[in-house]
């Protein structure tokens, strides 16, 4: 869902609390849009439309509580609580469209998002230059466009937005998390250009951000594999009794208890995601980690 996306890009995006949570209590969840009011209540005590919104979703709860078990009763109380909100939700949406034309960078960032997790990047990516240029330091338009211009395959380009997202939310404490997949997105984008060492450092401090994402240590899993690669093409050119060699294998050898660090925390997370897609990509990289590690194994030895 967009309004996810939104809240995870930057925490304190009162308005994608105040849809998630209309869209939840549209859908019949009152309680999980109750937590996201409170959220907004949080970020922004004087929100005109909060109250509200609390009070409808209240209402809801209170109603579903005095329900009995027929499915007939449920429906007839909860019909006019349920028309409330909707109307609720038109009239919040109109005051939004009217607040989109004041600022136009929120509104071109909303309609980027949802092309790019639509898989339209180049819609996406025409819409955040659009929010960038009317605001060149909206912060979360470029950590977005980074993303999507990694996927086009413009990494110099990537990185310049990476760098000027970073730059801009850096000291943002709220947004630390945030940042992981900016730092991320970086990495994998130096990787791309053969910035190996660079690019580590990102995925590292990708990770101290947010511990939890699989995806970044599956990105320091992917470079640490081209770097096993590089290394081991180094050491085969020198010749086994080249201290060049043997340096080179070492220094392969220093990253293979990081590797198998990372494949088990990638593997535990995506595993209590149930993230059916991410576990393929690491069983990939695994038998691709495999003969590598093999190989270095065998090199050892023969040193």
């Amino acid at each position: 869902m967009y309004y996810d996306k939104a809240i995870e890009l930057d925490p304190n995006y009162v308005e994608a609390y105040m849809c998630r949570g209309v869209l939840k209590a549209s859908s019949g969840f009152p309680k999980d849009a109750m937590t996201d009011f409170d959220e907004v209540r949080r970020i922004d005590p004087l929100h005109p439309h909060v109250d509200e919104a609390r009070e409808l979703a209240g209402g809801m709860l209170d109603a579903i509580s005095r329900l009995d078990d027929s499915f007939g009763v449920s429906a007839n109380l909860n019909r006019p609580v349920a028309q409330s909100f909707h109307e609720f939700a038109q009239n919040l949406s109109d005051d939004q469209d009217r607040a989109m034309e004041e600022t136009p960078s929120v509104a071109y960032l909303a309609r980027g998002a949802l092309a790019y997790f639509n898989g339209d990047h180049s819609d996406a990516l025409s819409c955040l230059d659009k929010s960038i240029e009317s605001d060149p330091n909206h912060g979360e338009a470029h950590a977005l466009r980074c993303q999507v211009k990694a996927v086009l395959g413009d990494y110099q380009g990537a990185i310049s937005d990476s760098d000027k997202a970073i730059d801009l939310k850096g000291d943002d404490s709220d947004y630390a998390e945030a940042l992981a997949q900016v730092y991320s997105c970086r990495a994998k984008a130096k990787m791309a250009l053969g910035q190996f060492e660079e690019a580590h450092v990102d995925c590292n401090e990708a990770i101290s951000r947010k511990s939890d994402d699989a995806e970044s240590y599956l990105c320091r899993m992917t470079l640490n594999s081209l770097l096993f690669q590089r290394l081991l093409t180094v050491a085969k050119k020198l010749g086994k009794e080249s201290n060049e060699a043997k340096h080179a294998v070492l220094l392969a050898l220093r990253r293979k208890d990081e590797i198998q660090a990372d494949l088990e925390r990638a593997h535990q997370l995506a595993e209590q995601s149930q993230d059916d897609a991410l576990l393929e990509k690491i069983y990939v990289v695994t038998r691709e980690l495999t003969s590598q590690l093999d190989a270095i194994e065998m090199t050892e030895a023969d040193n």
